[in-house]
């Protein structure tokens, strides 16, 4: 049960009940944190149910259902279960027989009889203001312990029992039931009596049920502005709850679509730098990537073209599922880098370009081991940024099966 479906049991009662501001209903139940909303609250009070709520803890003593129907249910229920035990010593009970159990034991003990029985029991109608004794008022058992045997550890003044001659006269005397009326651990019977005009609290609460004889009415749930306020400001802050959330997972979906947009810009910018360079026409409109006084003067390239001369490639034209060694250009504000990749060759496109997935150095050391990332960095590359075919090897363990190992060792390149 959750707010939203106890308005629609509120809405299913209304229909079979006919209720209106003219022709008032009584919904007697207990203040359970799924009953406590304001659209329900809300609901009632513009369709004629009086919702009243019984204070904490006294459920077992005042609401109908538990005290005529669901007790007795509850008895049924293990009777059949034993009876069925003892004609079916080796069959267990599973849950595929709990329905069929359940049904006989509920066509048995929900009847108008039990139903009737349970409003006159608890006092409700009739109306009996004296159902209970004072001895269902009384303390737990545990606070009624006796004392320990050996005395002489106590202090006098809890050694001694209590008689009224030792009572000062300023001191209340115990009420009719024996009980201090104004103990902390106690409450007189006759406000016990009337713990029915309790205000609504929310279950488990430890604030005491209020004292006196006068009936309070802010049991009644649809007539407590006090309470009726609070369910309010309590959907007030699950709103705000909400909206928080709701900011925070729009936060996170934004930054993860920033993220996404900077690695698009990236794989943008590493293929950009190819196409001018592989064009005549756009190195002409682009002096700064032929200027010789660059950081990378043509004894660099030359040095690079000797490295690249020196590596054992294999000796063949790339093919879909090959590894082979990009070189790119990294143009920066002041400067620009020759880097190098390692991809896998996805597709041969017509005009020449090849479709490439990059991988992810693992080992900067060594420059031998690399993998896939998490996100794939796709992109079409110019079959001249290609060196050479590379000779790789897979990992022989389930651990190391996304490694890829490069032979021999790509040392003398700038690997990224």
């Amino acid at each position: 049960m959750d707010h939203e479906c106890f308005v629609q049991t509120l809405e299913h009662l209304h229909k079979v009940s006919y209720s209106s501001m003219e022709n008032k209903i009584l919904l007697i139940m207990d203040n359970a944190e799924c009953h406590m909303s304001i659209h329900a609250a809300e609901y009632a009070i513009q369709h004629g149910i009086v919702i009243v709520t019984l204070p904490p803890h006294t459920t077992a003593k005042l609401q109908p259902l538990d005290v005529s129907v669901f007790g007795p249910f509850k008895s049924v229920l293990r009777s059949i279960q034993d009876d069925f035990k003892l004609s079916n010593t080796h069959v267990p009970i599973t849950e595929h027989m709990l329905p069929e159990m359940a049904c006989k034991a509920w066509d048995k003990v929900c009847n108008v009889t039990n139903i009737t029985n349970g409003f006159r029991a608890t006092g409700i109608f009739p109306v009996n203001r004296n159902i209970f004794p004072d001895d269902a008022f009384a303390g737990a058992e545990v606070t009624e312990q006796a004392p320990p045997d050996d005395d002489d550890d106590l202090p006098q003044t809890l050694a001694a029992p209590l008689t009224p001659s030792s009572l000062e006269p300023d001191q209340p005397q115990p009420g009719p039931s024996g009980i201090d009326s104004n103990s902390n651990s106690f409450i007189s019977s006759n406000s016990r009596r009337h713990s029915r005009s309790c205000a609504a609290l929310p279950e488990g609460s430890s604030t005491p049920c209020c004292q006196g004889a006068q009936e309070d009415p802010r049991c009644i749930l649809t007539e407590d502005e006090e309470a009726l306020d609070q369910l309010r400001e309590k959907e007030k802050k699950k709103a705000a709850r909400e909206e928080k959330k709701r900011r925070s997972e729009e936060k996170k979906r934004e930054k993860k679509r920033e993220q996404e947009a900077r690695q698009a810009a990236k794989r943008r910018r590493r293929s950009e730098p190819v196409e001018a360079s592989s064009s005549d026409e756009e190195a002409a409109d682009n002096p700064a990537l032929c200027d010789d006084s660059s950081e990378y003067s043509d004894e660099f390239a030359e040095e690079l073209e000797h490295d690249a001369a020196t590596y054992p490639f294999v000796q063949k034209e790339p093919e879909v599922g090959d590894f082979v060694l990009v070189q790119l250009v990294f143009k920066g504000k002041r400067s620009e880098e020759l880097v190098h990749f390692v991809a896998k060759v996805i597709s041969l496109e017509e005009d020449g370009r090849l479709q490439l997935d990059f991988l992810r150095i693992k080992s900067p050391l060594l420059k031998d081991t690399f993998h896939f990332p998490a996100i794939g960095d796709v992109d079409s590359v110019d079959r001249s940024r290609v060196l050479g075919v590379l000779t790789v090897s897979t990992g022989t363990t389930q651990r190391q099966a996304n490694l890829i190992k490069v032979l021999p060792p790509l040392r003398d390149f700038n690997m990224h």
